[in-house]
């Protein structure tokens, strides 16, 4: 009995790990080259791009009605990349001038708005990407439509914090996660 738990549990596993392999092949590149980066992805997915930076007009209305958070007025570039139903993974790019603590940065980052997540809500650890600073940001979502947790990598280089934000994991989030850094590059 025992040994047939175990001869099933690796057949399992064994097809966990080639399914898992067969949906990393053959993966499709993004190159963007004002912002001097490339990142590979599902070759099911297709690239939205989200936004870019708000004009100041526009910013304007929306600090007058109260709703423009942290982001909007940093935010110089976003793109995602979704399958047919959901977002999978998005890159954002913003603006790091002010230089001010990357932790509380980032932070700002992921509340939207003051009071949004806590500062116990968010933990964060040191990620290591190449030569560059790195923070890993782990949290519980409240932003709707997923109640799982949230990861996402942000990086520094020069004036720009990168945000590689995985939402939606078609398989295994952390090793989803990983496979996208591991295809993340600059490329100046």
């Amino acid at each position: 009995m025992k040994k047939t738990f175990f001869i099933t549990l690796q057949i399992i596993l064994a097809s966990i790990a080639s399914q898992s392999q067969e949906f990393y092949k053959d993966w499709r590149l993004y190159k963007n080259n004002e912002y001097h980066f490339e990142v590979q992805f599902p070759n099911e997915c297709i690239e939205i791009t989200s936004g870019g930076k708000i004009p100041e007009e526009r910013k304007q209305l929306y600090r007058e009605k109260g709703t423009l958070g942290f982001d909007g007025e940093k935010m110089m570039f976003s793109i995602s990349f979704a399958n047919k139903v959901v977002p999978i993974f998005s890159v954002s790019v913003y603006d790091y001038s002010d230089q001010f603590d990357m932790g509380k940065y980032c932070f700002n980052i992921i509340s939207f708005y003051p009071g949004f997540y806590q500062k116990e809500e968010v933990k964060f650890e040191k990620y290591a990407f190449d030569k560059y600073e790195g923070l890993k940001a782990i949290y519980q979502n409240k932003a709707g439509g997923y109640n799982g947790m949230n990861k996402r990598i942000f990086i520094k280089k020069d004036n720009l914090v990168f945000d590689i934000f995985v939402c939606n994991p078609p398989i295994d989030y952390d090793g989803f996660l990983q496979e996208v850094m591991n295809t993340f590059k600059f490329t100046r």
